[in-house]
């Protein structure tokens, strides 16, 4: 499903989707480094502040991120439960 929102496949992608390579697939989808490390710590109940401090960002970078976050995971949930309802298998991954 493609949404113009940020941290979803950009628009330039769209009109070469189905050219692009796995490995770019995961660079447009697939969350950070950072944005996962910011999910994990806060799974630790940490808040904003504290994650902030912990891995030398901003509050507010760390805000952004997690909002990106969860905005990729939202799209995704969509996506997948999108692909069980059509009855496609997602064999060899």
């Amino acid at each position: 499903m493609l949404r113009k929102q940020k941290g979803v496949i950009p628009r330039k992608h769209v009109d070469n989707l189905f050219t692009l390579s796995n490995a770019e697939i995961e660079t447009v989808m697939s969350l950070t480094e950072r944005e996962r490390q910011i999910l994990a710590l806060r799974q630790k109940d940490m808040t904003d502040y504290r994650i902030a401090k912990e891995i030398g960002a901003l509050v507010s970078s760390v805000q952004r991120s997690r909002a990106n976050a969860l905005r990729k995971l939202s799209a995704a949930r969509q996506d997948l439960e999108w692909v069980q309802k059509a009855g496609i298998t997602l064999e060899g991954r």
